[in-house]
């Protein structure tokens, strides 16, 4: 049976939240092994949990590790920084293969690695056979010379990852024959010694992975706390009863984080063509309510607690900022929806770089934004870069600044902007206590 939660569960959920303490910026943690040729090019990349600064995982939850794999790969570094353009092995269970969170996964460049834990049910053969039918390619992980399991996944699997530290030497060339009469490719895993990958190479192996080439490469992020669980809660409630997009966008805005994570989403690897966001709205429409879902599944499982603006300062502030900019832009005879949109995306884009610890050019460059934000966060150039401006100094209540800036915004004056700034601050102040 597929995993998927009811509009039942969520609302108990929700009912139930417990109160969650605030929490602090955290470090978030991945690692990748590069998967090589026979001619030591980059192939892909093996993404691996981890959980802290040491670069080894103990790993009580497969399900949790590999939505926690996926969360930090697509919201702390972007699955393009992270795999550019080869593939990524991502370890997944029983339970991942049978839920929707793969249909947040690129068919095209993921391998679903099966874990040594996954058995050959007939439930799972027929979901594997569906998944290849999408595109998506199956590699069997950890791979030590059973047979009879290798025969059991043999016509739902397109790699076979064989491990040569277990594997008994002796039975190497038994395996290769097995494999040799179907269309698996054969991985060479735990390739630890020169020897190793001479023998591999003798015997057939296609691709190499292990010590002899490169240890596990650790990547390392700060972001800022994870969205509270009520609060993804609360979003997922809207999918699940066919809430408006408009709905769905109101909530999304009294969450910057998650607003942030789900652009980066829309822009990342899994969903192809990369296309230029103009608003939350249009990162929702692209995404689709479905594809959404699964994403605030995915975020449920991996979330432990977080900031929102009540208890981020510096979220609170980029909401303001948005709104500000929002009511500011609307000023403008013939301003369109769409370019109302784009004013509140700059704002809570403004303090991105702050709030998650990363280059500015880098995110902006992740989320493929339209050129008139792009311009106006990096340059500060346009419309949107005058605003910017604007928003930036009201802060610091610099009126000397503001005064040449206020020219050609229809604000009437300091005065003006000073009482849409206390619109805004009222906004994001009934957003925190919501």
């Amino acid at each position: 049976m597929r995993v998927a939660l009811s509009v039942s569960a969520v609302s108990n959920l929700i009912d139930s939240d417990p109160v969650v303490e605030e929490v602090p910026k955290q470090e978030i943690f991945l690692a990748r092994q590069p998967i090589l040729d026979g001619q030591k090019r980059l192939k892909g990349y093996e993404l691996l949990f981890r959980g802290g600064h040491v670069n080894s995982a103990d790993i009580s939850n497969d399900m949790h590790a590999t939505s926690t794999v996926l969360a930090n790969a697509f919201g702390g570094f972007g699955m393009q920084s992270v795999l550019g353009a080869v593939d990524g092995y991502l370890n997944v269970d029983h339970s991942f293969v049978m839920s929707d969170l793969v249909d947040l996964l690129a068919p095209e460049q993921i391998v679903l690695e099966l874990v040594e834990s996954v058995s050959a049910s007939p439930e799972l053969l027929e979901r594997l056979r569906a998944l290849r039918a999408k595109g998506f390619r199956v590699a069997l992980g950890d791979y030590a010379g059973q047979l009879e399991r290798f025969t059991q996944f043999a016509s739902c699997i397109d790699i076979l990852k064989v491990n040569m530290v277990l594997h008994p030497r002796a039975g190497l060339a038994q395996t290769v024959r097995a494999v040799n009469a179907t269309k698996v490719t054969l991985l060479a895993e735990k390739v630890e010694t020169q020897d190793d990958f001479r023998d591999a190479q003798q015997l057939g192996f296609k691709l190499f992975q292990g010590y002899h080439f490169a240890r596990p490469e650790m990547l390392v992020s700060k972001v800022s706390g994870q969205p509270e669980k009520v609060q993804i809660l609360k979003l997922l409630n809207l999918i699940l009863t066919d809430a408006s997009i408009l709905a769905i966008e109101s909530e999304l805005k009294r969450h910057p984080v998650l607003s942030i994570n789900l652009m980066r989403l829309v822009n990342s690897v899994a969903m192809g063509n990369r296309v230029k966001i103009t608003s939350v709205r249009h990162a929702v429409t692209i995404l689709g309510q479905r594809q959404l879902r699964n994403w605030l599944q995915l975020m449920i499982y991996t979330s432990r607690g977080g900031e929102d603006c009540g208890t981020n300062p510096l979220l609170q502030m980029a909401a303001s900022r948005a709104k500000l900019m929002e009511l500011m832009m609307r000023r403008y005879e013939g301003a369109s929806e769409a370019m109302i949109e784009s004013a509140f995306m700059t704002g809570m884009l403004s303090l991105v770089d702050v709030l998650l610890n990363m280059p500015l050019e880098t995110i902006v460059a992740e989320l493929a934004l339209a050129e008139d934000v792009k311009v106006a966060l990096i340059d500060g150039a346009g419309r949107l870069g005058t605003l910017l401006k604007i928003t930036q100094l009201v802060d610091g209540q610099n009126e000397g600044a503001l005064r040449p800036l206020l020219a050609d915004v229809p604000v009437d004056g300091l005065e003006g902007l000073f009482l849409l700034e206390m619109e805004a601050f009222a906004w994001a102040n009934a957003i925190s206590m919501a």
